[in-house]
């Protein structure tokens, strides 16, 4: 292997791993802020939440207008059962769900 091949291996290794890092600053910016249960309830009774999309374990939604904190898109995980968090929220508890994870320990 030549001095003018060698050369050329770093430029396209370089050029991979600056590619990965710029998507990986992209996907930052796009994925949506992760909030506490309870947070995401008081944005409900307080009606601004504008849209929600709620799957088995979590709930992906957005603000009709962006908190002063920047918070505009969030996902919270469920949490059940309605009567168990009425309690939290009557004590003030901050609460939020969890998903376990079987694949490490």
């Amino acid at each position: 292997m030549g001095k003018k091949e060698h050369i050329n291996f770093w430029y396209v290794a370089g050029a991979i791993l600056l590619m990965l890092f710029i998507q990986s600053l992209y996907l930052q910016n796009i994925r949506p802020t992760q909030i506490p249960y309870s947070r995401f309830e008081t944005l409900l009774n307080d009606n601004k939440i504008k849209e929600v999309a709620i799957s088995q374990n979590q709930i992906q939604g957005t603000l009709k207008e962006a908190e002063p904190d920047g918070l505009k898109d969030f996902v919270t995980t469920r949490v059940l059962p309605p009567a168990f968090a009425d309690a939290l929220n009557q004590h003030g508890i901050t609460y939020s769900g969890v998903i376990e994870s079987h694949w490490m320990p």
